[in-house]
């Protein structure tokens, strides 16, 4: 399987706020050995902004096509649209990280 990190971006707005892009392409088609098809997941697109306090803390809330956590597993099984196509619903999912740093 070839994976490819095709895109991340991080534009600092201030010194406590930026934003976040992120694009990953699965070129393959993966064959499943069970039923002997072959998986063609969806791309993760995915958009957010991060907050920085003044105590170390760091805040992310985002919007993302990606249905799992791990990075992997969206590389493999991803399905989820950014926009409405025809009848498939979009697959939108919200997150939220809080991050501290311990000096």
């Amino acid at each position: 399987m070839i994976t490819l990190d095709f895109l991340f971006w991080k534009l600092k707005l201030t010194g406590a706020i930026a934003f976040m892009f992120e694009y990953d392409k699965n070129f393959t088609k993966l064959l499943v050995p069970e039923t002997a098809s072959l998986k063609n997941p969806k791309p993760t697109i995915a958009m957010g902004v991060e907050f920085s306090s003044s105590t170390a803390h760091s805040f992310q809330l985002f919007v993302t096509t990606a249905n799992g956590i791990s990075y992997q597993r969206n590389m493999v099984f991803n399905n989820g649209l950014f926009a409405k196509s025809g009848t498939t619903k979009s697959g939108l999912m919200l997150g939220f990280n809080i991050t501290r740093v311990f000096f």
